[in-house]
């Protein structure tokens, strides 16, 4: 029975990352939305400044939907790039189990998972889902809570084992639960 081994040493930017992954992660359309939208409210302010208040009535008529257009803009973005990771750095400033290092260590039937403060012991089909990101793994006990594990701690071996371990016990991707 094979062992494998990682110990992981969280920053905020790791609890940020995967905190946009857990708030936003099935938001992908986001990335082409916003520009789309920019790109609406562009048009709009030109249609009105070209073809004038004769077809589409003045500024005061169309400032309604131009104000709603780039509200809606600005919440999605700031959500995205600026409350989430926000609000995931202070978690991480003031959760001190989250700042010392973590030793994960997983076989064909546990996970392990030993901090300073706390041991736990798991079977893999224990977990509800994991979200396999770009730079970040999350284990989920539940919808709501999470292990993060940085990519940049694993070498490509144990990544992989830690996937393989996943599906073989048939816990869902994030994205592809019920």
């Amino acid at each position: 029975m094979r062992q494998f081994e990682a110990t992981v040493q969280l920053t905020g930017e790791d609890v940020a990352a995967a905190a946009r992954h857990h708030y936003l992660g099935n938001l992908r359309f986001l990335r082409w939305a916003i520009p789309i939208l920019g790109i609406l409210i562009v048009l709009i302010v030109a249609l009105v400044i070209v073809v004038g208040p004769q077809v589409m009535g003045g500024w005061s008529d169309n400032i309604v939907l131009i104000t709603a257009l780039t509200v809606g803009i600005a919440s999605f973005w700031g959500n995205y790039a600026i409350f989430i990771p926000r609000a995931a750095r202070r978690q991480f400033e003031e959760q001190a189990g989250l700042q010392g290092s973590m030793h994960y260590s997983w076989d064909e039937q546990h996970i392990r998972l030993e901090t300073k403060t706390s041991h736990a012991n798991m079977l893999w089909t224990q977990f509800h889902a994991y979200h396999d990101a770009e730079n970040v793994m999350q284990l989920y006990l539940s919808r709501q809570l999470y292990w993060v594990i940085p990519k940049r701690c694993l070498p490509p071996d144990c990544a992989a084992d830690l996937l393989a371990r996943l599906e073989e016990h048939a816990v869902p991707a994030r994205n592809k639960r019920k």
